[in-house]
């Protein structure tokens, strides 16, 4: 993880909640814990576990899931 991933990942946890709700403060609430959690995580860490902390975190604030991933008919 860089520098630049925290400025990725801070806000990509901001859309992940826009598209999860309207509500700004569960929105914020997303944002809040992310920060929290960035202010504190070891920038050795693989940018794909902070992507989960994301959504993992965006489903408990928002109570919504992710929507299942498309299926391709070949």
């Amino acid at each position: 993880m860089t520098n630049q991933c925290l400025v990725c990942c801070t806000r990509g946890s901001l859309d992940a909640a826009r598209l999860a709700t309207d509500d700004p403060e569960k929105q914020e609430a997303v944002l809040r814990e992310t920060l929290a959690h960035l202010a504190g995580l070891d920038l050795e860490t693989p940018p794909p576990l902070m992507a989960r902390f994301i959504h993992k975190t965006v489903e408990r604030i928002t109570g919504q899931h992710r929507a299942p991933e498309p299926v391709v008919v070949v």
